[in-house]
């Protein structure tokens, strides 16, 4: 009980979204109809198949073998930067900085760049790698469960991100220096036995195809949870249900602030695809984009202009993207500095590429 309340009074965002929605609950403005249980199901389902990967250890193999085969300074930060892309699309954007800012502390003496710049880069990338997936954050699971687009339209819709994820991945590694470095990473022999890997393909198959809808929730939520139990049965112990908490808050949160009548004059009128573009990203800048998405959602903001807010809006300020926050919480963990030393590098980039990307948005969407 003493280590649930520890680890409930650290995590600051469970804390804060908690004391809102029971400010909600006192003022009688909170409606359990507001919450959506599909979405903190699904979600739940991708935690426990994210849960079994990391029990076997295969994340973390993939991330130590693709850093090893790296020569040069260049390589060593493309690898970084594609482990970024890769693990948050399959994954999810809070894996991927979890996974990778501890590996980058071991060898961040091979890198003549700031780690501030390379924290940086991991958290943009983790971004905007996640934003090309119908489960990569939160938020895309929301709004594909609420949309339910074609796999074909979600693909369409996110290509141009695809397109500017790869030219800024290409502008940064053209910009560092092919400096000779001697990787220190070290990859053990992963080994898997045969029902192990049956039970993975099974539960993966089954994840994906619940997250996509192709499968039953229920069926694939009870097959999740019987693989768990037979490959990681610690997992269940181990998983962050602050998050499947947080979204709960989110959801009465969200609820009555859009009931407001001065909030839904202020996004109740917005009608052009860039205005509602231009709303998603600023709205994230101030309260996260996890909480736009769903609170734009009920405006009825078309799908497009709303999944390009919320994912370009997740650069910018330290808040505007719940990974940014965890990118320099594992700053401050590993490095053991003040999280103030990463902000003027972090916030300059961040708020640059955000401007760039308004800009063709705003060419794109007119």
């Amino acid at each position: 009980m003493t280590k649930f309340v520890h680890k409930f009074i650290a995590d600051k965002t469970l804390l804060t979204t908690t004391l809102l929605m029971l400010l909600v609950v006192l003022f009688g403005r909170a409606r359990i109809a507001a919450v959506d249980w599909k979405t903190i199901f699904e979600l739940f389902t991708l935690m426990l198949l994210i849960g079994i990967y990391e029990k076997l250890g295969i994340i973390t193999w993939l991330a130590r073998k693709l850093l090893a085969s790296s020569h040069n300074q260049r390589g060593l930060l493309g690898s970084l930067l594609l482990l970024a892309i890769g693990t948050s699309f399959f994954f999810t954007n809070d894996i991927a900085i979890l996974t990778l800012v501890p590996l980058y502390y071991h060898l961040h003496h091979e890198f003549h760049l700031s780690d501030a710049r390379v924290i940086t880069y991991l958290a943009i990338f983790a971004n905007l790698g996640s934003a090309l997936s119908p489960f990569g954050n939160p938020q895309n699971i929301y709004l594909v469960s609420k949309f339910q687009p074609s796999l074909a339209y979600f693909g369409q819709i996110a290509l141009p991100l695809a397109g500017i994820t790869v030219l800024l991945l290409v502008i940064i590694l053209l910009s560092t220096p092919k400096i000779p470095v001697q990787s220190q990473v070290k990859v053990e022999a992963l080994t898997l036995t045969a029902p192990a890997v049956f039970c993975l393909v099974v539960g993966s198959l089954a994840g994906l195809a619940t997250l996509l809808n192709f499968m039953n929730l229920t069926v694939g939520l009870v097959l999740l949870v019987v693989i768990t139990l037979y490959l990681a049965p610690s997992q269940f112990t181990k998983l962050d249900y602050g998050i499947l908490l947080t979204f709960f808050n989110f959801f009465l949160i969200v609820g009555a602030i859009s009931s407001l009548p001065f909030v839904s004059d202020l996004y109740g009128q917005i009608s052009s695809r860039f205005g509602q573009f231009i709303a998603a990203a600023l709205t994230s800048q101030i309260i996260s984009n996890v909480p736009v998405a769903i609170l734009l959602d009920k405006f009825h903001f078309a799908l497009q202009p709303l999944f390009w807010g919320v994912s370009i809006g997740g650069l910018g300020t330290l808040v505007a993207s719940l990974a940014n926050l965890l990118a320099l919480r594992q700053y401050r963990l590993h490095f053991g500095v003040r999280a103030q030393r990463i902000w003027p590098v972090f916030l300059g980039i961040n708020l640059l590429l955000l401007l760039i990307l308004t800009g063709i948005a705003a060419l794109l969407l007119h």
